[in-house]
C-alpha cells in the first residue's frame, strides 16, 4: 500500500493543466494566511502586501503546545513599485535575524540580481546572474558564483520570434572549457499555441542530439489542451520513441474533467493514474485520484475544495477513499490550489485559507489624511505588523504601552518595516517614528 501511494505522490507533482479559471477566488481574493496540516504539524503563512496587491511580508510558523512559534521570514523591498530587494530571516533567540538577501538592479537593458549570505551583518556573495535584453529578439543570462572574485559558471540565451520563444541555449557548467550543454527549440502552431518542444544535449562541442521531444494536440472545435505526448531518443535505432502521455476532457463550461497519465509498455500505452475532477456553481469542489488496480479503476485520495464562508475563508482536505486507506482519514497528497490567480501545489493533509478583497487591502500611501500618523498594517495584529519603507524613511522607532514603558525598540539599520509584537501581551501599545519629517505615531491593539 506504501508503494500505491508513494505513486500517487510522485505523480501528483506532474499535475500540467492549469485549473486556474476552476477557482473560486481567482482574481477576487488575496491570501492572507495559509495554515498547513501534514501529519502532526500545523505551519501557518501569514501574508501583507503593498497597496498595488503586491506581496511585501510572508512570515512563516508551526503550531506548538497551542502557541505559534516563529520560523522564517520573507521581506520584499520596492522603490517606485519596483522591486529592488529581498531579504530572508530566520527566528533565532527570540529575534529576526537576516540570513539571506538577493538584491536586483534594472539600468537600461541589463538586470543584475546578486545573492549573499548574511553573518554577523555582513553580506557574502554567493551568486550573480546579469540578464541582457540584447534586442526584441534576443536576451542572454549569465551566471557567476563568487570565490574572491565573480567567475563566469552558466550562460543562457534565449530566442524570440514575434513575442515567442523560439529557442533557448543552456551551459549549465562554463567552468570547463567543453561543458555540456541543452538546447530547446519551441514550434508554435499558426493560433500561437505552443505544438512542440525539442530538447537536445551536446555531444562534441557545439554537436547536439536528441534528448526528449513533447508534442501538443488540441480540440479542433474549442482549441483546448486535448494531450500531450512525450517521446524520448533512441541512439541505437536513431528515432523517436513513445515514452509518456497524458489525456484532458472538459466540461460543457470548458473546465478540465478529467486527466488520465500513461506510460508507453512493449507495444501500447499503458494507463496509470487518472484524475477526475467536480464543479459546483462552476467552481471546482472536488479531485479525485484513481489508479488501475485490477483492471479497474480504484479511488484512492479525494480533495474536496470547501466554499468561501462569510468569514472568507475556505477549507481543502485530502482523504483517503477505500483504496488508499482508512476511508474518509486525512491524507498526505499534492493540493493544487489558486494563490492570487496562479495555480501551485502543497503538501500536506489539509489547508485553511483566510482571504481578503482587493479593495480591504491596506494603502499605506493614501489611508491617512493627518501627516503626524504611521499607517501599520494589520492592526490590529495577532504579533507581526507592518509599515511601508517606500512610504516612510524610519531612522528609529519605538514601541511603548500606555504608561510609557519601552517595550520595543529599534534605532539602527531600519531597513525593515517589520514591528514584531509576537512576545507581547495582548493590550494596546503605541508606535512612535523618527522621520526627516518629525515623529509619526500609530496605536497597535495587539489581539
Amino acid at each position: 500500500m506504501n508503494k500505491l501511494i508513494s505513486r500517487i505522490v510522485f505523480l501528483q507533482i506532474i499535475l500540467i493543466l492549469s485549473l486556474q479559471s476552476a477557482f473560486s477566488n481567482s482574481n477576487k481574493h488575496l491570501v492572507t494566511q495559509l495554515q498547513i496540516v501534514d501529519n502532526d504539524t500545523t505551519f501557518r503563512i501569514s501574508y501583507f502586501y503593498e497597496n498595488n496587491s503586491v506581496k511585501s511580508l510572508e512570515t512563516k510558523s508551526f503550531q506548538k503546545n497551542n502557541q505559534w512559534i516563529n520560523l522564517s521570514q520573507t521581506e520584499w523591498y520596492y522603490r517606485d513599485s519596483v522591486l529592488y530587494k529581498q531579504v530572508e530571516r530566520k527566528w533565532t533567540n527570540n529575534i529576526w535575524v537576516d540570513v539571506y538577501q538577493i538584491d536586483r538592479d534594472i539600468e537600461n537593458n541589463i538586470t543584475t540580481v546578486i545573492s549573499s549570505r548574511i553573518s554577523n551583518n555582513q553580506k557574502i556573495y554567493e551568486k550573480k546572474n546579469v540578464t541582457t535584453i540584447i534586442d526584441s529578439a534576443n536576451t542572454v543570462v549569465q551566471g557567476y558564483y563568487y570565490n574572491n572574485q565573480w567567475t563566469l559558471d552558466s550562460y543562457q540565451s534565449d530566442t524570440y520570434t514575434n513575442g515567442h520563444i523560439k529557442q533557448t541555449e543552456i551551459s549549465p557548467d562554463k567552468s570547463e572549457s567543453d561543458s555540456l550543454k541543452y538546447r530547446y527549440i519551441y514550434d508554435y502552431n499558426n493560433g500561437n499555441t505552443i505544438s512542440s518542444l525539442t530538447i537536445l544535449k551536446s555531444i562534441n562541442g557545439n554537436e547536439f542530439c536528441n534528448l526528449r521531444k513533447s508534442s501538443y494536440f488540441y480540440d479542433s472545435q474549442t482549441s483546448l489542451l486535448s494531450s500531450i505526448r512525450i517521446k524520448s531518443w533512441d541512439t541505437l535505432q536513431s528515432s523517436w520513441k513513445n515514452f509518456e502521455k497524458t489525456e484532458y476532457t472538459y466540461n460543457t463550461e470548458n473546465h478540465v474533467e478529467s486527466e488520465i497519465f500513461y506510460r508507453w509498455g512493449i507495444q501500447a500505452w499503458i494507463s496509470i493514474l487518472r484524475n477526475q475532477y467536480n464543479y459546483n456553481n462552476d467552481v471546482l469542489s472536488n479531485k479525485l485520484t484513481q489508479l488501475p488496480i485490477y483492471r479497474e479503476w480504484r479511488n484512492t485520495v479525494h480533495i474536496n475544495y470547501g466554499e468561501i464562508n462569510s468569514e472568507n475563508s475556505q477549507t481543502i482536505e485530502s482523504v483517503f477513499d477505500f483504496w488508499g486507506g482508512d476511508k474518509d482519514e486525512l491524507a498526505t497528497s499534492f493540493i493544487p490550489f489558486d494563490f492570487n490567480g496562479k495555480t501551485i501545489i502543497q503538501k500536506g493533509e489539509q489547508l485553511k485559507l483566510t482571504y481578503t478583497f482587493y479593495d480591504n487591502v491596506t494603502d499605506p500611501k493614501f489611508s491617512n489624511l493627518r501627516n503626524d500618523i504611521i499607517d501599520i498594517y494589520p492592526n490590529p495584529t495577532d504579533g507581526i505588523c507592518y509599515f511601508n519603507t517606500e512610504t516612510y524613511e524610519v531612522s528609529a522607532w519605538t514601541l511603548t504601552d500606555l504608561k510609557g514603558k519601552v517595550m520595543l525598540q529599534k534605532k539602527e539599520n531600519i531597513s525593515s518595516g517589520v514591528v514584531d509584537l509576537t512576545g507581547l501581551n495582548r493590550g494596546i501599545y503605541i508606535l512612535m517614528a523618527q522621520t526627516a519629517d518629525g515623529v509619526l505615531k500609530q496605536k497597535i491593539i495587539k489581539q
